[in-house]
């Protein structure tokens, strides 16, 4: 929600990367976990099925589960791009707009470039989860900074001047 919330302040600064920032994180994103979801819902579905029909009637709803099972992870693979390019836009509008420090801004956007980098990788079987974690303690940081200091209140003061 954070970029639908600062849309107004961020399309200031480049309405384009601001309206991309909801187009990622709000819709993109949002499809791609209601996409997994319906996987595991189907699949479900299907169990309940195979258990009704038997083992000896079930070979199609074994290769269709496993079909669903294959929809469900290339969802959650395609999900850390979607949201990676997302964070790679609101990381950049938040250095320009200056409403956090520039460096946690700068350590959003290398921990946004880590992100995208683990999925391109695992493409070509290198599994390096490791590249997750600056990204996650950077959100988890600048929550907190938020919820301590908030927005750099100059900036939010001179956006509501011009309203």
């Amino acid at each position: 929600m954070i970029p639908v919330i600062l849309f107004p302040i961020f399309k200031k600064y480049n309405e384009i990367l601001a309206l991309g920032a909801v187009v990622f994180r709000g819709i993109l994103e949002t499809v791609t976990y209601i996409g997994i979801a319906i996987s595991w819902l189907l699949l479900l579905s299907l169990s309940q099925e195979y258990v009704t029909v038997g083992v000896a009637e079930g070979a199609n709803l074994e290769s269709m589960g496993a079909l669903l099972v294959n929809l469900g992870n290339w969802f959650g693979r395609i999900t850390p791009i979607v949201f990676s390019i997302g964070a790679l836009m609101i990381y950049s509008l938040f250095y320009l707009s200056k409403l956090i420090p520039k460096w946690l801004s700068i350590w959003g956007l290398i921990g946004a470039m880590l992100y995208l980098a683990n999925p391109i990788l695992y493409m070509f079987s290198f599994d390096v989860g490791i590249l997750f974690i600056p990204l996650a303690l950077q959100e988890m940081f600048m929550a907190i900074w938020l919820i301590v200091k908030g927005f750099n209140p100059s900036v939010l003061s001179s956006y509501s001047n011009s309203v």
